[in-house]
């Protein structure tokens, strides 16, 4: 397994600020000559909270399970409340689904990307899915 921290803020040239956030952590099949190299599926994970924090069992676990089953998954630790708000988190999930879309080939990824979300990252999800252009 290959993982990776990536910055999103960096990868897309954008002023940070304060926020301590928005990576994108990455588990994906490569690395190994016992793991066959294709292209695959990937999820993107956006972990709990209630926005006031990015609740750990919904990470890494999660990622793992999807993982087993063959995805290459990316979980977003995303800025939450007191240091930001509105638009801080919908703009970090826009950008790690823009990010996977824009890298799908260098990623070997197969194009096919989904999301899940979970009590607020859930809410994150869907707002992506509405919201983000």
């Amino acid at each position: 397994m290959h993982t990776e921290k990536i910055d999103l803020y960096a990868y897309f040239n954008a002023e940070r600020g304060d926020k301590p956030r928005g990576y994108l952590y990455a588990y994906r099949h490569i690395g190994s000559k016992e793991i066959v190299q294709k292209k695959r599926s990937a999820i993107l994970i956006f972990p709990g909270g209630g926005y006031s924090f990015v609740s750990e069992r919904e990470w890494e676990p999660v990622a793992m399970y999807y993982y087993g089953r063959g995805l290459d998954a990316f979980v977003l630790d995303y800025d939450v409340a007191p240091n930001c708000g509105y638009p801080t988190l919908l703009t970090e999930a826009g950008m790690s689904m823009l990010y996977l879309r824009k890298e799908s080939e260098s990623l070997n990824l197969d194009g096919k990307i989904c999301a899940i979300g979970f009590s607020s990252g859930g809410h994150l999800c869907g707002c992506i899915s509405l919201l983000w252009t």
